[in-house]
């Protein structure tokens, strides 16, 4: 899961996931109570989310439509 931050707020997370950013780097976070770490991220940044251990492929790709709707939302 990529999260964007448009706003600049921090992103508070659960433990047992793996965080970095879009470059593959772990960010700075800290630990705000019982399972949940705080990540920082000022506007425009990412932090990508997946299961601890894996090591998701963070190259952009095509993704399929899904359904038939027209390309972009473009109207017939």
């Amino acid at each position: 899961m990529r999260v964007h931050s448009q706003a600049g707020a921090p992103l508070v997370l659960q433990h047992g996931i793996d965080v970095r950013d879009e470059r593959g780097r772990r960010p700075r976070y800290r630990e705000t109570g019982p399972g949940r770490v705080q990540i920082p991220l000022g506007r425009e940044e990412t932090a990508v989310v997946s299961p601890r251990g894996s090591h998701p492929d963070l190259s952009p790709r095509d993704v399929p439509a899904v359904g038939d709707t027209k390309p972009w939302g473009l109207p017939d």
